[in-house]
């Protein structure tokens, strides 16, 4: 018996079954940093918004999230071969950070005049909503198999999905200019 269980893991190394071991442990212990990374950023933007006195709706947009960053877990978890779920991860973590980011902004200039520290790198951070909306959309393009179109339509899918990325990183640019100006004027709603 165990002549024939040697027989069996030396044949699934010889097919790279050792490397899938690997790659999937990796995979699930990055999935689940991944999510705990952004369910803490999720719980800490409710706590901004609360804090800051932001509206019903922003407090249960920011709430709506942990589901999408729990499905996301959880298929990164059991399928780390899945885009699926690291888009939705993705997703997750880049509109938790805005929602605190802006929350965060709101307390800082509305209510303390300026005064916390990383008041200017939460208003940098605001425009993380674009990325989120670009890996939305991503999943939206992959759904419901996790895998591109065939054609003609995978060319536009990639094509698009890069522009959406460039337009993601692009959107931060003002932000960050804006943040980095000596003479920095914010609005009562944090932007």
């Amino acid at each position: 018996m165990p002549e024939r269980s040697l027989g069996i893991v030396a044949r699934m190394r010889g097919q790279g079954g050792g490397t899938r071991l690997v790659r999937g442990l990796l995979g699930t212990r990055l999935a689940i940093t991944v999510g705990i990374l952004a369910f803490v950023l999720n719980v800490l933007g409710l706590v901004l918004v609360a804090v800051a006195g932001e509206s019903t709706g922003q407090l249960l947009r920011t709430m709506a999230l942990l589901p999408t960053v729990g499905v996301g877990m959880l298929v990164s978890v059991r399928r780390p071969g899945n885009p699926l779920g690291w888009l939705m991860l993705g997703a997750g973590l880049f509109f938790s950070v805005n929602s605190g980011s802006v929350a965060y902004s709101v307390m800082d200039y509305r209510l303390h005049r300026g005064a916390l520290p990383l008041g200017r790198l939460a208003l940098a951070l605001q425009p993380a909503w674009a990325g989120g909306l670009v890996l939305i959309a991503g999943c939206l393009w992959l759904f419901p198999d996790g895998h591109l179109p065939s054609g003609r339509r995978r060319r536009v899918g990639g094509i698009l999905f890069g522009a959406g990325l460039v337009f993601g990183a692009l959107m931060f640019v003002p932000w960050i200019i804006a943040a980095l100006s000596p003479t920095l004027r914010v609005a009562a709603d944090g932007t």
